[in-house]
């Protein structure tokens, strides 16, 4: 098997993977770049947003055609990725946000990272109406407080 055709193995892999870009949910926007030199950085990003990621591909003969992880180094133009700068996951978990169409990261693990906290305020109101009764004088019917005169038997209240 020559260099090229390990090269084409792997980009077809690395399309299985990531036929959906996960931060802009583009379809086959994902362009991969290898690398023929051993030790060299190979790259894969998104036509469509912008987004860059550094792969890592298995360093043993048996595993040289699977890609063991995807870091994301360059965020999308829509800045959706932010919180997964530096992020090195598996491609099961990029996979992931792209079949689930998530923009934010799934709770896979926690790793200790700075995250802008943003907060949504809701407010409620109640209201609590007391509904007070007074006994008509004449014919002891119950009778709202408002009322002038009672219902049943017209006597002021």
């Amino acid at each position: 098997m020559s260099l090229e055709d390990v090269s084409n193995w792997l980009k077809a892999g690395i399309r299985n993977y990531f036929g959906v870009c996960p931060l802009c949910l583009s379809e086959n926007s994902m362009t991969v770049q290898i690398s023929n030199v051993y030790g060299a950085k190979d790259y894969m990003s998104c036509a469509a947003c912008g987004a860059k990621w550094h792969i890592g591909i298995g360093k043993l003969a048996w595993n040289l055609t699977r890609i063991q992880w995807a870091e994301l180094i360059l965020d999308g133009i829509d800045k959706k990725g932010t919180l997964l700068l530096g992020r090195r996951e598996k491609p099961e978990f990029w996979q992931h946000m792209a079949l689930k169409g998530l923009r934010e990261t799934p709770q896979v693990e926690e790793t200790p990272q700075i995250e802008e906290q943003t907060s949504t305020i809701i407010k409620e109101k109640e209201t609590i109406k007391e509904i007070v009764k007074v006994r008509c004088r004449s014919c002891g019917t119950l009778c709202l407080e408002t009322l002038d005169k009672c219902p049943n038997c017209g006597a002021r209240l």
